[in-house]
């Protein structure tokens, strides 16, 4: 009978703290940049304090793109604002505590000293049927969206 033999990995280190701390601040940090800013009273729009533009596909299209709205939705999100930022982006609500609790996550698996997150890895094992739902939520977001910007439905 052969004995199994197996090789022991070596401990998670600095290295793995620095990297999971990495990840967790990279998530928190637009979290941090929203509580700076104030939202937008449109609805959209706020990711210009940041000195960027217009929405191009809003301005070209009279419509929203899919992601609009969403840098105000994190912004109420991150002034505790919830049920507004529900109902301004559904999806970018739901994104924002994706990102929040996979920094807290992150940042524990550092603290604790576990083995690094590799990104590339960790997406690729999600199932396929959870992709199709973040994009049918998208969807149905964008057209939220869209139904608001265009002043079918008034919240």
């Amino acid at each position: 009978m052969e004995a199994i033999v197996e090789t022991a990995q070596p401990a998670p280190g600095l290295k793995d703290r620095a990297i999971n701390l990495g990840w967790s601040l990279f998530l928190f940090s637009p979290i941090a940049l929203a509580r700076a800013l104030t939202p937008d009273a449109h609805g959209y729009g706020t990711h210009q304090q940041l000195g960027l533009p217009p929405c191009t596909f809003l301005q070209l299209t009279g419509l929203p793109c899919p992601f609009c709205g969403m840098t105000t939705t994190w912004t109420w999100a991150a002034h505790l604002r919830f049920g507004r930022a529900f109902l301004n982006q559904p999806m970018g609500l739901l994104l924002f505590f994706v990102a929040l609790g996979l920094s807290g996550w992150l940042f524990s698996r550092s603290l604790m000293g576990r083995p690094a997150v590799k990104p590339t890895e960790t997406i690729g094992s999600m199932p396929l049927p959870l992709w199709w739902t973040a994009l049918a939520l998208l969807l149905v977001s964008w057209v939220w969206k869209a139904l608001l910007i265009r002043g079918i439905i008034a919240i």
